[in-house]
Protein backbone atom coordinates (compact mmCIF):
# COMPACT_ATOMS: atom_id res chain seq x y z
CA UNK A 1 0.00 0.00 0.00
CA UNK A 2 2.74 2.82 0.54
CA UNK A 3 6.23 2.35 -0.66
CA UNK A 4 8.19 3.86 2.39
CA UNK A 5 11.14 2.61 4.06
CA UNK A 6 12.19 3.98 7.46
CA UNK A 7 15.83 3.30 8.94
CA UNK A 8 16.19 3.01 12.71
CA UNK A 9 18.51 4.68 14.33
CA UNK A 10 19.98 4.50 17.52
CA UNK A 11 20.62 7.73 19.41
CA UNK A 12 21.53 6.08 22.68
CA UNK A 13 22.25 2.00 23.36
CA UNK A 14 20.59 0.88 26.47
CA UNK A 15 23.03 2.61 29.34
CA UNK A 16 21.77 2.92 33.09
CA UNK A 17 23.03 5.91 34.01
CA UNK A 18 23.06 8.11 38.07
CA UNK A 19 23.53 11.19 35.70
CA UNK A 20 22.89 13.56 33.23
CA UNK A 21 24.17 12.29 29.59
CA UNK A 22 24.43 12.51 25.92
CA UNK A 23 24.27 10.03 22.94
CA UNK A 24 26.93 10.15 20.10
CA UNK A 25 25.76 12.61 17.37
CA UNK A 26 24.33 10.74 14.70
CA UNK A 27 24.65 11.92 10.86
CA UNK A 28 21.09 12.01 8.77
CA UNK A 29 22.52 12.67 5.82
CA UNK A 30 23.44 8.94 5.61
CA UNK A 31 19.59 7.90 5.44
CA UNK A 32 18.05 11.05 4.23
CA UNK A 33 17.69 14.42 2.99
CA UNK A 34 18.68 16.64 5.84
CA UNK A 35 16.17 19.73 5.43
CA UNK A 36 12.84 19.62 7.48
CA UNK A 37 13.11 16.08 8.28
CA UNK A 38 10.59 14.64 9.98
CA UNK A 39 11.36 11.72 13.05
CA UNK A 40 10.06 9.50 15.42
CA UNK A 41 11.89 9.41 18.39
CA UNK A 42 11.41 6.32 20.97
CA UNK A 43 12.79 6.62 24.52
CA UNK A 44 12.59 3.74 26.78
CA UNK A 45 13.55 3.79 30.57
CA UNK A 46 14.05 1.40 33.42
CA UNK A 47 14.93 1.67 37.00
CA UNK A 48 13.83 4.94 37.52
CA UNK A 49 14.50 5.91 40.86
CA UNK A 50 15.05 8.69 42.93
CA UNK A 51 12.74 10.63 45.84
CA UNK A 52 11.33 11.85 43.61
CA UNK A 53 12.62 10.90 40.39
CA UNK A 54 12.37 13.36 36.96
CA UNK A 55 13.52 13.07 33.85
CA UNK A 56 13.86 15.19 31.28
CA UNK A 57 14.52 13.08 27.54
CA UNK A 58 15.70 15.18 24.61
CA UNK A 59 16.52 15.41 21.04
CA UNK A 60 19.00 17.95 19.56
CA UNK A 61 20.03 18.98 16.63
CA UNK A 62 23.55 20.89 14.91
CA UNK A 63 24.91 21.35 11.86
CA UNK A 64 28.28 19.96 12.89
CA UNK A 65 29.74 17.15 15.05
CA UNK A 66 31.34 18.97 17.25
CA UNK A 67 29.25 21.95 17.54
CA UNK A 68 26.30 23.43 20.29
CA UNK A 69 23.50 21.73 20.26
CA UNK A 70 19.93 23.06 20.71
CA UNK A 71 15.66 22.21 20.53
CA UNK A 72 14.98 21.51 16.52
CA UNK A 73 12.43 24.89 15.97
CA UNK A 74 9.42 22.53 14.86
CA UNK A 75 7.39 19.88 16.57
CA UNK A 76 7.75 18.19 20.39
CA UNK A 77 11.66 17.65 21.10
CA UNK A 78 11.39 16.96 24.87
CA UNK A 79 9.27 15.31 27.76
CA UNK A 80 9.59 14.63 31.30
CA UNK A 81 9.37 11.64 32.57
CA UNK A 82 8.58 9.89 36.40
CA UNK A 83 8.12 6.74 35.77
CA UNK A 84 9.67 3.51 33.69
CA UNK A 85 8.27 2.91 30.36
CA UNK A 86 8.11 4.27 26.58
CA UNK A 87 8.11 7.88 25.39
CA UNK A 88 7.45 8.80 21.90
CA UNK A 89 8.23 12.18 20.22
CA UNK A 90 7.74 13.60 16.52
CA UNK A 91 10.67 16.24 15.89
CA UNK A 92 11.43 18.06 12.96
CA UNK A 93 14.78 19.03 11.88
CA UNK A 94 16.60 20.84 9.84
CA UNK A 95 20.32 20.39 10.63
CA UNK A 96 22.49 17.06 9.35
CA UNK A 97 23.34 16.04 13.16
CA UNK A 98 20.79 15.06 16.16
CA UNK A 99 21.59 13.38 19.22
CA UNK A 100 19.70 12.32 22.23
CA UNK A 101 20.27 14.35 25.43
CA UNK A 102 18.89 13.09 28.89
CA UNK A 103 18.82 15.34 31.87
CA UNK A 104 18.53 13.94 35.63
CA UNK A 105 17.18 16.08 38.42
CA UNK A 106 18.70 15.99 41.77
CA UNK A 107 16.43 13.51 43.09
CA UNK A 108 16.61 11.08 41.02
CA UNK A 109 19.10 8.58 41.28
CA UNK A 110 19.09 6.17 38.59
CA UNK A 111 17.72 4.85 35.13
CA UNK A 112 18.12 2.71 32.29
CA UNK A 113 17.61 4.80 29.06
CA UNK A 114 18.12 3.91 25.20
CA UNK A 115 16.77 6.00 22.35
CA UNK A 116 15.77 5.22 18.86
CA UNK A 117 14.75 7.25 15.99
CA UNK A 118 12.44 6.51 12.67
CA UNK A 119 13.70 8.10 9.81
CA UNK A 120 12.22 7.58 6.57
CA UNK A 121 14.61 7.06 3.76
CA UNK A 122 15.75 8.91 0.89
CA UNK A 123 13.82 7.64 -2.06
CA UNK A 124 10.88 5.76 -0.29
CA UNK A 125 13.34 2.95 -0.60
Amino acid sequence: MFNRSYAAVQLLAPTTMSTSANGSAVDLATYASVANRELKVAFQAAGVAGTSPSITLAVTECDTTNGTYAAPAAGTSSAVITTNGLTELNVYVSKRYVRSEIAFTSNTTNGAISCVAFVLKRDGG
